[in-house]
């Protein structure tokens, strides 16, 4: 088995509007640096929808600036917001290639290594109306149905009563 070493930490490379929710996180291994969005754009924002675009474009342009050579993944709901300028005038690809939910694309994973990654869609475990989007390797075979295989797993009810319970036993 493969062991990776990584180190993660919060990023910020630009001020955030405080309504855009938008996580960057800086993953460090041994040969690679990664930059990592996480994003959510509701589909009624409290906010103009430029907003969101411009501190998700400012912190791209941070991250270019400091870091040419990195790895740059941004993935998350982004509804019903164009998001052509991520591929127009910064280069990303987009890798999600059909609808996560009905007939709408609205969960989208972009990055600057389109050569490295795929993306899979599939029913998710939550009760939800999105699929869930699997981001894996490039040439990784992708068993979708290894994912919906049954397994027991014990889980304890860790609540504090339940702790009293214990230690009074």
């Amino acid at each position: 088995m493969l062991m990776l070493e990584l180190s993660c930490e919060l990023f910020h490379p630009c001020v955030n509007h405080s309504l855009v929710e938008i996580l960057w996180l800086k993953v460090c291994s041994k040969t690679e640096l990664y930059f990592i969005a996480c994003v959510y754009h509701p589909p009624k924002p409290k906010y103009d929808w430029k907003v969101f675009q411009n501190e998700l474009a400012a912190g791209i342009d941070a991250i270019t600036h400091l870091y040419p050579s990195s790895i740059i993944v941004v993935a998350g709901d982004f509804n019903q917001l164009d998001t052509s300028v991520f591929e127009v005038d910064y280069g990303l690809s987009q890798l999600v290639d059909s609808p996560t939910n009905n007939d709408n694309l609205l969960d989208k994973v972009f990055t600057n290594r389109s050569d490295l990654y795929n993306a899979h869609c599939f029913a998710s475990l939550l009760k939800t109306k999105h699929l869930a989007v699997l981001v894996s390797v490039q040439g990784h075979n992708f068993d979708a149905k290894r994912l919906h295989r049954s397994y027991k797993a014990t889980v304890y009810d860790l609540r504090s009563h339940n702790i009293d319970k214990l230690r009074y036993f």
